[in-house]
């Protein structure tokens, strides 16, 4: 990307267009340090002038949430003094059965989920609210300028999604890696030193739940495997759910996940890129995440295995109540079943990307596993990710398992692909 003067991703050019947009001039705690860093490493991918845009929109997007939480926080004080509802935050690696589970405990009673177009934008603009509207628009530019996300992430704008967003206000999000790929920005989010992203996710979660106070928030996102040390020091009454799944499962769909939505950000995508840089994500996150759960108590956190899940969804959703001394009541059973009659929605575990798409990705990654095996290695990917036959935090249950805001029109042809997927 160029440095000239007329570029989307300079921090001048996005803080005024964030001003102008929310019609706000504080962005509370200083922002520049972050946005000169953000903008840096994003300097450096050769980004299509699409991409560029997307880019720009999303981080414009960010900077508008931090403005109008900042108003909310100065203005009405009262609501983030009130201590927050536990609550259930679904962790796990992409494709171990995430957005499933999700959609089954956000089906219940007094239970209340972030839907797309709140999760994007969870601050309205108090003079016009027109959140649905503008991101029933967005999900169909995004599924237009990328088909195969039909498939592949389904969009539901009313529906269960990402709590990731909440931290983009940070500029300290892999929500951004969605819109470009950087392996460096990867590194940044991950230093141990960012206290800012949570901060603001716990923030905008009591935000949320003066909405509907007497609801728990179910949440739920991949993003939070390699931080759960700072998602706990946030929001310390977190009752977290951990998914497990065989990596070699999911990596060939993240591979490909990737490959549809850098398509319009940069020319001439590199598999063997994507496939390399994907697997090192996963051997860093697994080591850390590995590391991180040692510290966590058994009462805050239930192991679940994606085998478990789909063989038998009610009694893992039955059991991760039970583990939480949550009860389990009549009217919870009755809204699980209504649930479970709609059928298990075709794109859980079955994406259609392979290993023989991606081989050299799955053989690196299956020598990693027998190497693994062989060594018997804490800290490699195998061990945490395939065998996970136990956990410091708690005993894996196992069953046989063999393993309304605010938005212009003229903002909207600036959106067009920066989804995580689930």
């Amino acid at each position: 990307m160029s440095g000239s003067t007329d570029s989307p991703l300079l921090p001048r050019v996005l803080q005024g267009r964030a001003r102008r947009l929310a019609g706000l001039e504080d962005f509370g705690p200083d922002v520049s340090r972050a946005l000169e860093v953000f903008c840096g490493f994003f300097a450096s991918v050769a980004l299509t002038p699409q991409g560029r845009a997307n880019l720009a929109a999303h981080a414009t997007q960010a900077l508008v949430t931090r403005l109008r939480l900042t108003h909310a926080l100065k203005g009405t004080p009262e609501l983030f003094a009130v201590p927050l509802r536990a609550p259930i935050i679904i962790v796990g690696l992409p494709r171990t059965g995430t957005s499933y589970l999700h959609q089954l405990l956000s089906s219940l009673p007094k239970r209340r989920f972030l839907p797309f177009w709140e999760a994007r934008e969870p601050i309205p603009d108090a003079r016009d609210d027109n959140r649905i509207p503008y991101y029933e628009h967005f999900a169909k530019l995004l599924t237009h300028s990328a088909p195969a996300l039909a498939h592949q992430h389904p969009i539901d704008v009313h529906g269960p999604e990402e709590c990731l967003f909440l931290l983009d206000p940070s500029l300290v999000s892999l929500s951004f890696l969605w819109d470009a790929p950087c392996p460096g920005y990867f590194d940044w989010v991950h230093d141990a030193r960012h206290e800012e992203p949570y901060r603001i996710y716990g923030q905008l979660l009591h935000y949320l739940q003066a909405s509907a106070p007497e609801h728990r928030l179910v949440l739920k996102s991949p993003a939070h495997f390699g931080q759960l040390s700072a998602l706990l020091r946030a929001v310390p009454e977190a009752l977290l759910v951990h998914t497990h799944r065989d990596p070699l499962q999911a990596l060939p769909s993240l591979c490909s996940l990737q490959e549809t939505l850098h398509g319009t950000a940069i020319d001439n995508l590199d598999r063997k890129r994507i496939g390399r840089e994907t697997l090192r994500g996963l051997e860093f996150l697994t080591s850390r995440n590995t590391a991180q759960r040692e510290q966590i108590s058994a009462e805050s956190c239930f192991e679940l295995h994606f085998d478990d899940l789909t063989l038998d969804p009610r009694a893992s959703v039955e059991r991760i109540h039970q583990h939480f001394g949550l009860g389990w009541s009549a009217e919870d059973e009755s809204a699980l079943r209504l649930e479970l009659a709609r059928g298990t929605p075709p794109q859980v575990g079955r994406h259609s990307a392979t290993a023989t798409v991606w081989p050299t990705t799955a053989s690196k990654l299956a020598r990693s596993q027998s190497a693994c095996r062989a060594t018997g290695h804490s800290g490699a990917l195998l061990s945490h990710l395939v065998d996970m036959r136990g956990s410091p935090a708690t005993e894996l249950p196992r069953q046989g398992v063999s393993e309304h805001p605010n938005r212009r029109p003229s903002r909207r042809e600036s959106f067009s692909s920066d989804l995580l997927p689930s």
